[in-house]
């Protein structure tokens, strides 16, 4: 047993290898169950039906995009030693017309595969007594589709498409007759190069990186059931993703996926850290890179615990010189085609006419960072001085207090449609008295478990702290 184990953990010159093609790369890798029921990302089937899809596509330079790809199934097959690596056996190949550029299994729609094709996606079924895939149903949606999601639900089976042209698209499967529909989409133009979906319930955030360095988050709703009218389903056809968050990031995603640079907690897979260490956390975090490097996390938290960090992170920026001469929310307005700021405004119009004030009031309410906070900027205040802590403690305290007097409606509807990055000042007595608001505040902030006002200048430290352990 000793050398066995010896052998096993010796450097072996054979490693496990595929040898593509002259001009050949590979596109994706995905596990998938053969003839499988695909009724969640896991899988119920045998060992035997387990196997791993390899897309590959010819790439030549004087070709922008390939125009022939394949893709090539392999079984793992495990030594029946220790010491013996496992291997992959190819079981079979199909080719493919056009730029293979991701895959992903067809929920609920039994052994049923989705390939993206230039950008078309076009649907697989896996035939048992040929041991091939078959090419079905094929639609058209964008220009590249880069990435698909499949959507696990009961009572239906949805795909999440992100294009490098035309954003996302939300498509409805159609199990019975085998065809696609896109139920909703994004109007906006916005090249994207990866993305997640997390699901809540019956809604599902889109989470992706545009090509204007910014983040954005798209939410869809309970989708209508498949008995509605043709009123209905039209009416769905033609709806739009609604945008929930956006921000400036300064750099291009390139990859994005759930998961955690932080050790994950064997109590809870989906969060890493356990909801006793860190109140307000409400859904798996998102790593992604970048196209320079960078790597990232992004944490999705409650109301409650935004509301806190954003009166933080208002009140850092305030006390933190801007970086480079560009204040912090600035900076973090998104970029978008036709964008008017800066010396492309149209000066004679905002000097000569009265409402122009107004008007580039109204434009900017587009661009500013929405339900998003820098979690770098607010952890900074860890290595301020004291004296500077205690001041942004204070802000904080007016912020939120003044953040909940203006509130008359929820929180998510408050969010969504007002400036948090410039509070106007004087606003919190308009609705209740400054005593109210801070229990009401307080109300809030003890049953999500977070400090309660006045802020402690050790309770935010604590917080913090603690935050660091989640990335």
């Amino acid at each position: 047993m000793g050398h066995e184990l010896a052998n096993a953990w010796a450097p072996q010159k054979d490693a496990v290898a595929i040898e593509l093609l002259e001009n050949e790369r590979c596109v994706f890798l995905e596990p998938v169950v053969l003839g499988g029921t695909n009724e969640s990302p896991i899988g119920n089937a045998t060992e035997g039906d387990k196997a791993l899809l390899l897309g590959t596509t010819f790439a030549f330079p004087d070709e922008p995009l390939s125009r022939s790809s394949r893709f090539i199934w392999y079984s793992v097959e495990e030594g029946q030693l220790i010491s013996e690596r496992p291997q992959l056996r190819q079981l079979g190949s199909k080719d493919v017309e056009g730029a293979l550029q991701c895959c992903c299994i067809v929920p609920n729609y039994s052994g049923r595969i989705a390939l993206g094709i230039n950008g078309c996606i076009s649907l697989y079924s896996w035939n048992a007594a040929d041991a091939v895939f078959v090419a079905e149903e094929t639609v058209s949606v964008g220009t590249i589709i880069t990435r698909l999601q499949p959507i696990f639900q009961q009572e239906a089976s949805y795909l999440v498409a992100f294009d490098a042209r035309h954003s996302c698209f939300f498509i409805q499967v159609d199990v019975i007759q085998g065809s696609l529909k896109i139920v909703a989409r994004d109007t906006e133009p916005r090249g994207v190069m990866d993305g997640v979906v997390l699901q809540s319930g019956k809604t599902n955030d889109m989470c992706f990186g545009d090509d204007y360095y910014n983040f954005y988050c798209l939410s869809r709703g309970a989708p209508a059931p498949s008995s509605s009218s043709d009123a209905a389903s039209a009416t769905a056809a033609s709806g739009k993703l609604k945008t929930t968050a956006q921000y400036h990031l300064g750099d291009m995603v390139t990859a994005m996926q759930l998961g955690s640079f932080a050790p994950c907690c064997l109590e809870n897979t989906a969060v890493p850290v356990h909801n006793a260490l860190i109140p307000g956390i409400c859904g798996p975090q998102v790593v992604f890179g970048t196209s320079h490097g960078a790597l990232g996390t992004i944490t999705p938290v409650s109301n409650e615990t935004y509301l806190l960090l954003k009166a933080l992170e208002v009140a850092v920026a305030s006390a933190v010189p801007a970086l480079g001469g560009f204040e912090h929310a600035a900076h973090r307005e998104v970029l978008r085609a036709g964008q008017e700021r800066g010396y492309s405004r149209n000066a004679s119009f905002e000097n000569a006419s009265s409402s122009s004030p107004e008007v580039f009031k109204q434009r900017r309410k587009r661009y500013i960072s929405r339900c998003v906070c820098s979690g770098d900027l607010v952890e900074s205040f860890l290595s301020l001085p004291q004296t500077a802590q205690q001041r942004i403690v204070r802000e904080a305290d007016e912020c939120i207090i003044g953040f909940f007097a203006s509130m008359n409606s929820t929180l998510e509807e408050f969010f969504e449609q007002s400036d948090l990055d410039r509070p106007i000042a004087g606003e919190r007595n308009l609705h209740v008295s400054e005593c109210k608001a801070m229990d009401g505040v307080n109300a809030l902030f003890s049953e999500k478990g977070l400090p309660t006002l006045p802020l402690t200048r050790e309770a935010v430290k604590d917080l913090l702290q603690k935050m660091r352990r989640i990335h």
